[in-house]
This record gives structure tokens, C-alpha cells and sequence, in this order.
């Protein structure tokens, strides 16, 4: 009977790095769509750009968003090698568990490995909010010469494009 316990306690202490590897796994799905979508404007941002109908104040404006743009999908490509850190970090904790057979120092070496999976997690959600900020700066490019008004209301500065 207390080696059946001892196995409950084994499975239970690996369910909590299985959630964070769970939680990991969904935001890089999400991570990943928000990254493609991005990757996926930015082309068509320069296809509008090569068009020879464009004119040369869109193509202006389309020269200050692709850096916007570029930098942008490098936040977001930070986010996903985080996130995959992250997640050699918890599937190492579960294995560590598992194989540990609950050593002192199988325990601690769990521990360590959980913190330091929840680090880059982190880093991944604070990447995403930069990137947040960067795509607030695109949008308001994009409106500012059709809702000038709005953009009053809600505190933007007018984007003035450059001739």
C-alpha cells in the first residue's frame, strides 16, 4: 500500500509542470498566428510598396511602418524561443520527478528546473507586450489621415506623414 501512495505522490507533483507545459503550448499556438499574421502584412506592406500605382506618399508610409513591422516579428519570434525554453524546462521537471524517486537533491534539482522554466515565460509575456505597443504604433499610422479626429479623443499624437 505505501509504495501505491508513493507512485500517487510521484504522478501528483508531475501534474503541476504538465499544466505550466500545457500553458506554454497554448500561447505559443497563439504566439505563433499572431506571428504568422504579422509576417503575413508585412509582405503585403511590400508588394504594396513595389506596386508602381502606389503612390509616393504611401510608399512613405509604408518605409516608417516596415521597420515597425520587422521589429514586430522579432518580438514575437523572442516570445516562441522563450516559450520552447520554457518548455524544456517543465518536460526536464517532469522527468526529473519521474525518475527522481523523490532524492533530496531530485527534489531540489525539480524545483530549480521549474523556476528557472518559469523565467523565460516570463520574458515571452513581456515580449508580447512590447510587441503589443509596436502594433499600436502601426495601427495609428495607418488611421491617422482617415480618423483624424479620433485620434484626439483617444490621446494619440497625429501621425504627420513624411513628404
Amino acid at each position: 500500500m505505501n509504495a501505491a501512495v508513493g507512485y500517487l505522490q510521484i504522478i501528483s507533483a508531475a501534474v503541476t509542470p504538465v499544466v505550466m507545459i500545457s500553458a506554454a503550448a497554448a500561447l505559443i499556438i497563439g504566439i505563433n498566428q499572431k506571428h504568422a499574421a504579422v509576417a503575413e502584412a508585412l509582405r503585403t506592406l511590400t508588394n504594396e510598396f513595389r506596386d508602381e500605382d502606389t503612390s509616393d506618399e504611401r510608399k512613405s508610409d509604408i518605409q516608417g511602418q516596415v521597420p515597425l513591422f520587422m521589429q514586430r516579428l522579432q518580438y514575437t519570434a523572442t516570445a516562441h524561443r522563450w516559450l520552447y525554453a520554457s518548455e524544456v524546462c517543465f518536460v526536464a521537471t517532469v522527468l526529473v520527478i519521474i525518475l527522481g524517486l523523490h532524492h533530496a537533491i531530485a527534489d531540489i534539482v525539480a524545483i530549480v528546473l521549474f523556476v528557472i522554466g518559469v523565467v523565460p515565460m516570463l520574458g515571452a509575456v513581456a515580449a508580447e507586450v512590447l510587441e503589443l505597443r509596436l502594433a499600436d504604433q502601426t495601427i495609428r499610422r495607418e488611421v491617422t489621415d482617415v480618423l483624424p479626429e479620433h485620434h484626439k479623443h483617444l490621446g494619440w499624437p497625429i501621425h504627420t506623414k513624411r513628404k
